[in-house]
């Protein structure tokens, strides 16, 4: 009796084995997680050029390449989020709200997007650990896909620049942020005539 509810057991065991073997991988199709499916094949994450995000499984026989594009086998591990990077020393970087600038697939699924005000009033857009409770005032996480395309810090001041003739009117010339930012900074208009503004 007892070798018989031990080979039971056995049976039991190896058909559960089986069956966990044969599952599919489960991979996320939605952003940062969202609508898991089932995949024979590999889970991936991948951005283009226009910093569009795609996840979901890899098509069978293809392969996808870093920085663009991570593949990886194990359930939802294609969970990393895609933030926008820039460097500060990209004027773009500080002057708009990151829109224009690269996206970068995260390396781990622990991190966040990222925008960190610099000293000298720049800012570096990009992947990291969650912001620390003392940095608030200079970096600020969040964790969707590009989240981190606004204008930071969000009182940033925005200011109609232009020169010389271009200045003619407010319509001819460029709303940006300025490139270093200060807290007591304000727009201005200087001009001797309406050629040298």
């Amino acid at each position: 009796m007892l070798s018989h509810k031990l080979g039971t057991a056995l049976i039991a065991t190896l058909i559960t084995i089986s069956f966990n073997s044969c599952q599919a991988l489960n991979c996320a199709t939605g952003p940062a997680g969202a609508n898991p499916t089932a995949c024979a094949t590999q889970c991936f994450v991948q951005i283009d050029n226009a910093g569009t995000v795609t996840r979901g499984c890899l098509p069978t026989g293809t392969t996808c390449t870093a920085p663009n594009c991570l593949q990886c086998n194990s359930d939802n591990c294609n969970t990393n989020l895609v933030c926008k990077t820039c460097a500060a020393t990209d004027v773009a970087c500080s002057t708009t709200n990151g829109n224009s600038v690269g996206s970068l697939i995260c390396s781990a699924a622990t991190q966040q997007c990222l925008n960190q005000l610099n000293s000298d009033g720049t800012v570096t857009r990009g992947c990291g650990e969650p912001c620390a409770t003392t940095e608030a005032a200079t970096c600020s996480g969040c964790a969707t896909d590009n989240c981190n395309a606004v204008f930071y810090p969000a009182d940033r001041l925005q200011c109609y620049q232009c020169d010389s003739t271009n200045c003619n009117t407010v319509a001819a010339s460029s709303l940006l942020a300025c490139p270093s930012y200060q807290a007591d900074q304000k727009c201005y208009t200087i001009g001797t005539n309406d050629a040298t503004m």
